[in-house]
């Protein structure tokens, strides 16, 4: 995952928001009067784990003050907890369907490479009522999560504050409940998949034809971080045409951007497909 790096950075820039009076330092690893919002671990850990970022795409690294105890992660065969593990603080990924999800494995990694006990489950949500599943594991003590199809619009709407991008995007993969009571959310989908695509994989996507297929949550996300890099043109896919339509107008002010149905791509040609 390329986005420890940059969720670090947007969140110190969120805290700064939060208490203008005071600054991060230019790499945001020192914690100041402007982290107040922010929970110190989350600062540290992502310091951590930003120098041991691994390739991947769907899966967030940003998951604020990780520290989970690491398990197989499917409600089904979720290993027995000793009491001590109890104690430990509460993470998860919610989705539906969840139990494909390689979250809990990842950071079940990042815990073992960073020295740290962490508790992460993959929770499935009912699909009417995410709200509900998100109160209940915050009522246990969760102290984060990230979120997966099909929750990532949801999640905007109940995040109190969110980062600039995700403000953008219409959808967050990550949540945060701060110690001031609020949840605040990111989006870290579009600079991860650009990182791994730009950085792991060599693909350079400047002035290249890049396609996307479908409109939802999850696309919404990655659209500004793959403008940003200059595409020649970024085409939107989907069943439904008016959706991508709707989505491309959205963000015409960061680049050359269209939408289309699938019937409308017959001919054409392209560098990348997403």
């Amino acid at each position: 995952l390329q986005c420890g790096l940059a969720a670090r950075t947007e969140l110190s820039r969120m805290a700064c928001n939060c208490d203008a009076d005071a600054a991060n330092d230019r790499e945001g690893t020192r914690v100041t009067k402007a982290n107040r919002n922010i929970p110190s671990d989350f600062l540290l850990l992502t310091t951590r784990y930003s120098r041991r970022v691994v390739a991947g795409w769907g899966v967030c690294l940003a998951l604020w003050g990780l520290r989970n105890h690491p398990v197989d992660g499917r409600d089904d065969v979720n290993e027995a907890r000793r009491p001590e593990e109890m104690m430990t603080d509460l993470y998860c990924v919610f989705g539906n369907p969840v139990a494909h999800s390689k979250s809990p494995v990842i950071h079940a990694a990042f815990a073992r490479l960073t020295g740290h006990a962490l508790r992460y489950e993959a929770r499935l949500a009912p699909a009417d009522d995410f709200a509900g599943s998100l109160g209940a594991f915050l009522a246990e003590g969760g102290k984060g999560c990230n979120i997966t199809v099909p929750f990532k619009e949801q999640a905007w709407a109940l995040a109190a504050v969110r980062s600039r991008r995700a403000e953008k995007a219409g959808a967050v993969n990550t949540l945060l409940s701060g110690k001031d009571g609020r949840l605040y959310g990111d989006n870290t989908d579009g600079v991860g998949l650009v990182r791994d695509l730009v950085q792991n994989a060599g693909v350079l996507l400047a002035g290249k034809r890049v396609l996307v297929l479908g409109a939802g949550g999850a696309v919404r996300g990655v659209l500004s971080p793959l403008l940003a890099e200059k595409p020649a043109c970024l085409v939107v896919a989907n069943r439904t045409a008016g959706k991508a339509e709707a989505l491309a107008a959205l963000f015409a002010d960061e680049g050359v951007i269209r939408g289309t149905g699938f019937t409308g791509l017959s001919g054409q040609q392209f560098d990348v497909v997403i």
